[in-house]
């Protein structure tokens, strides 16, 4: 059964602690997640950045599937 007669879950936990911890569990997650969301580097717009490959010895199929605009 899943609450005893003592009001526990599993015969373990009481309700009341339960859903006390669940509360503060996602409490937590969502400030975490509002933080990371909003203000760190991994999330900021892309800029666009001009890359120059300079290399003596290139095969020329690599060389010509290189186009300028090319997504990197």
């Amino acid at each position: 059964m899943l609450i005893d007669e003592k009001g526990r879950l599993f015969g373990k936990i009481n309700v009341v602690d339960f859903v006390v911890i669940a509360v503060i569990v996602l409490a937590v997650l969502g400030v975490g997640y509002k933080l990371l969301s909003s203000s760190t580097i991994l999330f900021k717009k892309a800029e666009i950045f001009e890359i120059v490959f300079y290399n003596e010895v290139l095969i020329n199929e690599v060389a010509d599937s290189i186009n300028e605009g090319d997504m990197v």
